[in-house]
């Protein structure tokens, strides 16, 4: 079977697609897609993150990323070496009588048990102590927002009541002006003095902000607000935009500088910040997914014809779009 390596480059090279474009686009450094395509898997921070890397670049050349990961495993399994040990059998001598014996009695079992007691010890004592370290600018019923150095490869924790978030630093590029965080099994990239609002589970909602506050020699300062979990709240419009036709023209403004995420129909989303006074239109036949670090810095517009938005702040707005009798309705619903 052909290793996973291989399999996207040559995806890669028949499509005449180049690294720098594929790193481009996934926010993947250039040197970590070359280690994919060779199969060189030993330089990467670890393999949760090396998955992530590996889901992206598939989910880039439309290969799907589940499939890709059980390639990747096939890989890995088939580069391993059977130890010789295995293949010749051991003469059995007085030291394996002796563990045999101890595996055996009682004496096994207080063993084991030392061992899972000074384990669980251990973790209680380094439990103390994750954490340290950074300030607390904020924390009331909302969100918590800290402020923390990280150097290159060091992780953060935080339970955020959604279940545990993981950060870790993997690389500092372009001498300190962007940085490549990892956050669970996603990749991000940031540049300095931006921020990134980011939904780790996919549920629609905002899990944390992310700002690249400064540089420290080789430590990157990061002010970090944690959303705790809240219900959420809907509400719902229905516009009718008479005279309009499917694929329907969607357009979003900008009043001041804003983080923004669309998703399309049953496109990838796309992440970007939206200048003061800037416009983008998109063609929707279904849906629009509409997410916002602050909704009333955007108005909607489809056609000539104003789209409500409601709510403060970090937003979650989904358009369905359906024909009417006399044109296109829209189904909004706001969450928040």
């Amino acid at each position: 079977m052909e290793a996973i390596g291989n399999y996207l480059k040559n995806i890669r090279l028949s499509r005449n697609i180049s690294i720098d474009e594929v790193a481009r686009s996934t926010n993947i450094p250039r040197r970590y897609i070359e280690n994919i395509e060779s199969n060189n898997f030993s330089d990467f921070p670890g393999e949760v993150y090396l998955k992530g890397f590996i889901k992206s670049y598939a989910s880039f050349l439309g290969v799907d990323p589940e499939f890709a990961i059980k390639l990747y495993e096939k890989t890995v399994l088939e580069e391993k070496e059977v130890p010789l040990e295995v293949l010749i059998p051991k003469e059995e001598g007085f030291l394996t009588k002796v563990v045999d014996w101890v595996k055996s009695s009682k004496v096994f079992f207080f063993v084991v048990f030392g061992i899972v007691f000074v384990g669980l010890l251990v973790w209680f004592v380094v439990s103390l102590f994750i954490g340290r370290g950074y300030k607390v600018l904020v924390d009331n019923q909302n969100v918590i927002v800290i402020y923390k150095s990280f150097a290159i490869g060091e992780r953060f924790r935080y339970n955020s009541g959604k279940g545990e978030l993981v950060l870790k630093l993997l690389e500092l590029r372009n001498s300190g002006n962007d940085i490549v965080l990892g956050v669970n099994d996603k990749i991000f990239s940031l540049g300095l003095k931006q921020e990134i609002m980011l939904d780790v589970d996919d549920d629609g909602l905002q899990d944390l902000k992310v700002r690249y506050e400064n540089l420290a020699g080789n430590d990157a300062g990061l002010r970090i607000s944690f959303f705790k979990a809240k219900k959420l709240q809907e509400r719902q419009d229905i516009v009718l935009i008479d005279g309009a036709s499917i694929p329907v023209g969607i357009t979003i403004a900008s009043s001041k500088l804003v983080w923004v995420g669309v998703q399309v129909d049953n496109t990838n989303e796309m992440q970007f910040y939206m200048n003061k006074d800037e416009v983008r239109s998109f063609q929707v036949r279904s849906r629009l997914v509409l997410k916002t670090s602050d909704i009333k810095a955007l108005s909607l517009f489809c056609g000539t014809n104003q789209v409500p938005l409601k709510g403060e702040g970090v937003s979650y707005t989904v358009i369905e779009v359906s024909p009417s009798v006399k044109g296109v309705s829209l189904r909004i619903r706001d969450l928040d």
